[in-house]
């Protein structure tokens, strides 16, 4: 037999095409729907650590699927409010801008007992009432605080089962603001403006609420301009209002960030302040925040409208009023 022709054929084994991530989730829902499902809900927590790159490509991808209504799909995330600073404000995030936003703020005393409560006497552990509402009024509702505390109170009491103890309680309060300090005020910190600094340093001699008239009046600043940083403030998490509408500090470490990086401007240029971190704090929560009282009421704080600031010599001093800007001092 003789072949006229000999015909090669050659076999190539190639990966298949990547399919894109717009591509993946409407093929999720078609089979979803297929399945006779309701349909498919998206869920992002830590929104606002996404890559602006991840970001884009997901509301790329919603966005087009929102196009075809037929499409059953949902998106929930959860971030910090700095988002709308920041990645909600980058080109190319429209649909992620039109979306429902809802500001879930602090939780309450209730809340924050229930909160920490809960999971505990689920696994087994006992914690009195007293135990219980100092716990949730140290983490003054912040979310993290509150997960971070009840981690704590589990590891101080040896796990399950045991009652929590008070000393158990200071204990996870002190590692909580620790938490707090390093995880969730230095990295706002770092993001905050000069002016901004200078708000939280116009609270700092109230010991409770700071009232908008008492902060204008210490930085000789007018209502607007204070009701101005006020909002950044509070959607940066170092700030919140009180029912009466005065201003907080959200935690204890938000107030004694504040706290040493005045007393270090201030020594800075050769003011003679006490630096209040240098004393060891207590081992409790409300003696911290009393010797932090007692740091902020030597301030003078007296409007100095000139140089735009207030006084940061002791309180009672003799003389003309110092600010921390010395060439524009009074």
């Amino acid at each position: 037999m003789n072949l006229g022709q000999i015909v090669g054929v050659n076999w190539e084994n190639s990966a298949p095409r990547k399919r894109s991530l717009r591509q993946m989730l409407e093929a999720l829902v078609d089979a979803v729907a297929d399945e006779g499902g309701a349909g498919v809900l998206i869920t992002v927590d830590e929104f606002h650590n996404l890559a602006e790159d991840q970001a884009s490509s997901l509301s790329s991808s919603l966005q087009r699927i929102a196009e075809r209504r037929q499409k059953r799909l949902a998106f929930i995330g959860a971030g910090l409010a700095q988002m709308k600073h920041g990645l909600l404000n980058r080109p190319g995030f429209t649909f992620f801008r039109r979306c429902d936003h809802n500001d879930v703020g602090h939780l309450g005393l209730d809340d924050a007992v229930m909160a920490i409560a809960q999971p505990l006497q689920d696994a087994g552990l006992s914690i009195g009432l007293p135990e219980l509402r100092r716990a949730a009024a140290a983490t003054r509702g912040l979310a993290y605080a509150i997960q971070s505390i009840g981690a704590h109170l589990w590891r101080a009491c040896g796990g399950p089962p045991g009652p929590v103890t008070g000393e158990d309680v200071a204990t996870a309060v002190r590692r909580m603001e620790a938490d707090v300090a390093d995880k969730v005020v230095t990295p706002i910190w770092a993001r905050l403006s000069p002016a901004d600094k200078r708000f939280l340093f116009a609270m700092l001699p109230d010991s409770g609420g700071s009232s908008l008239v008492s902060i204008a009046r210490r930085l000789a600043k007018p209502a607007a301009h204070v009701h101005t940083y006020k909002r950044r403030l509070l959607d940066e998490g170092v700030v919140t209002e009180t029912p009466l509408g005065d201003l907080e500090f959200t935690s204890v470490a938000v107030r004694y960030r504040a706290d040493q990086e005045l007393a270090v401007e201030s020594m800075s240029v050769g003011e003679s302040r006490r630096i209040s971190h240098q004393v060891p704090p207590p081992d409790d929560v409300e003696g911290l925040l009393q010797s932090m009282r007692s740091s902020a009421s030597e301030v003078c704080a007296a409007p100095m409208p000139r140089a735009e600031s207030t006084c940061v010599l002791p309180s009672g001093h003799g003389g003309s009023h110092r600010s921390k800007h010395p060439r524009r001092a009074g």
